[in-house]
């Protein structure tokens, strides 16, 4: 099995193994992040090769009036979760924040590369 792996600020991360951070305080003076603490969700290449897959087999439902995006949005992160059971949950809103990330970063390398 091919794994990629991260390392950042000491911390080793392989990229098939499912991911979830927590915001731990830096100093002992700082509030403390127990009661609040969230959950980041992490995507790995697979989940956004397979949200890029899916959006692009859906594009003409996105570019349609007939459904709703944020229908469409939970069939994808239905989709999505499906074939990564053992993965972190996704839902429709970090899909549709994925993908309009992704679209502007690759906006952007366009008009650099021009």
């Amino acid at each position: 099995m091919d794994v990629n792996v991260l390392t950042s600020n000491g911390i080793v991360v392989e990229e098939s193994q499912p991911v979830r951070c927590t915001k731990s305080p830096v100093h002992d003076n700082e509030p403390s992040f127990s009661d609040t603490t969230q959950d980041v969700f992490i995507w790995n290449k697979k989940l956004v090769t397979l949200l890029i897959e899916t959006c692009i087999e859906m594009d003409t439902c996105f570019q349609g009036n007939k459904c709703k995006k944020n229908v469409l949005w939970t069939k994808v992160a239905e989709k999505l979760n499906t074939s990564f059971p053992n993965h972190a949950p996704v839902n429709a809103d970090k899909c549709d924040s994925k993908w309009r990330n992704l679209w502007v970063t690759y906006k952007a390398n366009v008009k650099k590369s021009n």
